[in-house]
């Protein structure tokens, strides 16, 4: 393969990478603006389930909560990709860089 291919190919690998990074991160961050519109709701389920107010009949359900632990799982999750994807795309510079020695 030639440099100038192979120069071209690593720098397309590169920008590629580097807008994975980013597009994940604005999924983060648009999954934890997210949470002020669940947490009214998760108080009032846990003002209905200790009593403090009058429930109507789904304010009692187990919904709410399992909304919220999916909604801050999203959260954790997405950015754990983010963190590995990051790892692995400094692994496989160094890879490159180690591949290319004389």
């Amino acid at each position: 393969m030639s440099e100038v291919t192979r120069k071209g190919l690593q720098n397309a690998a590169d920008r590629d990478f580097w807008l994975l990074i980013g597009s994940t991160i604005l999924v983060i961050v648009g999954v934890v603006l997210e949470v002020p519109e669940s947490w009214p709701e998760l108080q009032q389920w846990r003002r209905a389930r200790s009593a403090q107010v009058r429930a109507s009949e789904n304010r009692n359900t187990w919904h709410v909560p399992a909304a919220v632990i999916g909604l801050l799982l999203v959260i954790v999750g997405v950015a754990g990709k983010g963190v590995f994807e990051a790892m692995l795309g400094v692994a496989d510079g160094k890879l490159r860089t180690f591949d290319e020695m004389p």
